[in-house]
């Protein structure tokens, strides 16, 4: 499973969030990944069971990826950020049939300002 985030600033906060320590050395690197909608499937917060967003993640948002990788429903899924709600987390199954159908173009460095906590 590939994790994507909607926006840059969305993907800073989770490198922030689960790489521990971030020194300003590390490398990263953006790709701009574009898929048609209909190989897309979108879960709202309403529609996900009570605790997905526990930390650690816990058994109902294992649950929801492993089924959705099991089912083979859709290439992509996109589900409401835990760290921001209101921006959302894609998930890339690269198993999926169409998974080809998806365009990765790599878009260069990404640096975090030093600024930033670690």
């Amino acid at each position: 499973m590939v994790y994507c985030s909607e926006h840059l600033s969305l993907a800073a906060l989770e490198i922030l969030v689960h790489t521990r320590p971030v020194t300003i050395p590390d490398r990263f690197r953006v790709f701009r990944v574009i898929w048609n909608d209909a190989l897309m499937i979108s879960l709202k917060e309403s529609q996900l069971p009570k605790r997905w967003n526990a930390e650690p993640p816990g058994p109902a948002s294992k649950r929801i990826g492993n089924d959705w990788i099991k089912n083979a429903r859709s290439a992509v899924l996109a589900l409401p950020s835990v760290i921001v709600p209101l921006e959302r987390t894609f998930l890339l199954n690269p198993r999926h049939r169409d998974f080809g159908k998806i365009k990765i173009t790599d878009s260069g460095d990404f640096v975090l300002d030093p600024r930033l906590p670690r």
